[in-house]
């Protein structure tokens, strides 16, 4: 997947990402700060 904004953390996507595999989001860092309270770590 191709984006124009930068990777702040995590990981890129691959072309592993298919149906039956672990289920990921992308998610902007708004949505970090507001829903996650700002923690970027790995739960």
């Amino acid at each position: 997947m191709r984006t124009s904004s930068p990777l702040v953390a995590g990981r890129l996507f691959t072309d592993v990402e298919v149906l039956g595999a672990q289920n990921v989001a992308i998610v902007d860092e708004t949505f970090v700060r507001v829903i996650l309270g700002g923690c970027t770590h790995s739960a």
